[in-house]
């Protein structure tokens, strides 16, 4: 079945009495909102807060008894329910004879949570609950998004900076460590400095024997041996300075080896034939 399009004027197919009816529409929304700003559907935010809905989904929560306990079980039917894996519980012996266990760890990833409510479903004690109104969570390191059990009893606003442990200084890639600070550190830094050295020598040395026994057997072995007591002697300047490795002795370099070119050999002979039969 064929639908007939319907039929333009002239004025709707040079698209202009369009075009300036849409910038009318446009230019109607732009007075009424510089005139009449009181009817703007606008919330100025963050000084205005926007009224949530009842059942709007915020920051996680633990409800607790009359006693300060938590009312979790660690019946682990809330992880086994979540999709995003983000709660972790670590369960214990509970001190009270009517309750099996009780949370020893109980912790949300925040920045791994969707926020689905499916936790607040599966929960048969109505442990947990999504109500505390809280849709800012503002943190200055991943840490900070994983609230722990004293945070999910008692925690409000930013209460985490109080209860997360202090953070700790981190070098960055490619910066310089620090000088030491005391002796011990110090002697420290230049035992590891001494061990590592060394071990660089040794690995040059081992590496330097093998390609001259490659190239030429009665060398290889001579330079193994001139190698190893130059490594040992470069290992104790290494541990007696703590500075690094010596330089290497000329004769840790590998010999060149002539590689015979394919038919060389033969060309020569026959040059040889042809200077004898020319004479």
């Amino acid at each position: 079945m064929k639908v007939p399009s319907p039929k333009q004027t002239f004025w709707e197919r040079i698209y202009l009495t369009e075009v300036f009816r849409g910038l009318g529409v446009t230019i109607g929304h732009l007075l009424r909102n510089l005139f009449r700003q009181d009817r703007m559907p606008t919330v100025q935010f963050p000084e205005e807060a926007k009224p949530l809905p009842v059942r709007h989904r915020s920051r996680h929560r633990l409800t607790v008894r009359e006693d300060g306990t938590p009312k979790c079980v660690a019946c682990m039917c809330c992880p086994t329910a979540c999709p995003a894996s983000c709660i972790h519980i670590v369960a214990e012996e509970a001190d009270a004879p009517w309750k099996e266990k009780r949370p020893r760890i109980f912790e949300i990833d925040l920045l791994r949570c969707v926020y689905c409510g499916y936790c607040v479903e599966a929960c048969p004690e109505d442990a947990i609950r999504m109500d505390t109104d809280e849709v800012l969570l503002v943190g200055t390191r991943r840490e900070d998004f994983i609230v722990g059990l004293d945070f999910l009893m008692h925690g409000q606003g930013k209460d985490w900076r109080r209860m997360r442990p202090p953070e700790a200084q981190v070098p960055r890639p490619g910066a310089p460590a620090g000088p030491p600070q005391t002796p011990e550190e110090e002697g420290r830094v230049r035992t590891e400095s001494s061990v590592a050295a060394a071990a660089d020598v040794r690995d040059t040395a081992a590496g330097a024997g093998t390609a001259a026994g490659g190239a030429s057997p009665g060398r290889g072995v001579a330079d193994a041996g001139g190698a190893e007591e130059g490594s040992g002697e470069a290992a104790a300047d290494a541990g007696r300075i703590g500075r690094g490795p010596a330089k290497r002795p000329a004769d840790w370099i590998t010999p060149r080896t002539e590689v015979p070119v394919p038919g060389e050999a033969a060309a020569q002979a026959q040059h040889q034939v042809k200077k004898g039969g020319a004479a």
